[in-house]
């Protein structure tokens, strides 16, 4: 009896983190070539943290400075925080924690890509997709929601 009500309330508890009907959604190619829909602030969240786990290597192809980066992973943060509030209609720490769980899961597989690529003595090529990846999400949301980048006077 325990187990099956365990089993009934787990969606519960996994719901914050998933991806709800009014997120903002859009529909790309990934690195692996293939078609995914994903929640806009989910998307960013994931670059932060990737692009945050990257700092560690600096730019190989110097596209990007070490503080360039630091200001992406400022960026893509505050787009996940901001997308997934204005979503979902909730407060700013409330959003940050969702937000927080797809960045600590974009560093963590990131982490692990920069041991296998590390170890294949191909950080250089990882490094520059990972980065012209985001870079890609970040123009296309930006397309998505100008007003976003308009500047209050």
């Amino acid at each position: 009896m325990k187990r099956l009500l365990a089993t009934a309330l787990l969606p519960l508890f996994l719901l914050p983190g998933l991806a709800q009907a009014d997120d903002k959604a859009h529909t790309f190619t990934d690195l692996f070539e293939k078609q995914r829909s994903e929640a806009w602030w989910k998307t960013m969240a994931e670059c932060a943290g990737r692009v945050k786990s990257l700092t560690a290597y600096g730019s190989p192809s110097r596209k990007i400075t070490p503080k360039e980066m630091e200001e992406r992973v400022t960026m893509f943060w505050i787009i996940a925080v901001s997308r997934i509030k204005r979503d979902r209609g909730i407060s700013e720490e409330a959003a940050s924690k969702i937000a927080l769980e797809g960045a600590q899961e974009g560093n963590s597989l990131q982490n692990q890509a920069n041991l296998t690529w590390t170890a294949a003595s191909k950080m250089d090529w990882e490094f520059d997709r990972r980065i012209d990846f985001c870079e890609k999400q970040l123009k296309d949301y930006s397309i998505a929601f100008p007003e976003d980048f308009r500047q209050s006077k």
